[in-house]
């Protein structure tokens, strides 16, 4: 079963490396806003991880701190019935000024459900702490799977000398 789902992961990594840019559709835009999301790319799929690569065009209006992030959903849903709110994180890319291409990932963590589906991809350009300005969606069905893992502190917790014992997000008593 690990050999035929590592076979399944390489395979849909080299094959979306090749893959062209999927349209998007129902593109929202605030108004004067001459920015534009052109295509996304899967550049890495595995079991819990997908990679994406965004043609966009920013014009530069909002100034510097502006991203551009992705979420998942079903059916227009923020929430699938068999995925709770909060099971997946983005990690977003700095917009550049004129028509570039950024990599956004999206994975879900511990406390997402051991399997879910999505079937929409939400594509947005973004001011940090103010919200989006475009937005786009496309339909990509995607089969989500939770792999279980330690963080890498939980893992060396005992072997830290008592005085060490921090925890990373520096809250609370070790």
């Amino acid at each position: 079963m690990k050999l035929l789902m590592f076979l399944l992961s390489a395979a849909t990594t080299l094959l979306s490396g090749c893959a062209a840019y999927l349209p998007v559709s129902k593109v929202s835009r605030d108004p004067g806003q001459g920015s534009e999301i052109y295509g996304v790319r899967v550049i890495r799929e595995t079991a819990h991880l997908l990679a994406l690569e965004v043609d966009y065009r920013y014009d530069d209006a909002l100034g510097g701190c502006v991203f551009v992030g992705a979420t998942t959903s079903c059916s227009g849903a923020s929430v699938c019935k068999d995925d709770p709110l909060g099971s997946w994180a983005y990690t977003p890319a700095r917009l550049k000024p004129g028509r570039h291409r950024a990599r956004v990932l999206i994975s879900i963590n511990l406390s997402a459900p051991d399997t879910y589906v999505s079937d929409e991809l939400h594509i947005q350009l973004y001011e940090g702490g103010k919200g989006t300005f475009v937005g786009a969606q496309l339909a990509y069905e995607k089969h989500w799977m939770r792999i279980p893992t330690q963080p890498a502190w939980a893992r060396n917790w005992c072997k830290l000398p008592p005085a060490n014992k921090r925890r990373p997000d520096g809250c609370g008593k070790p």
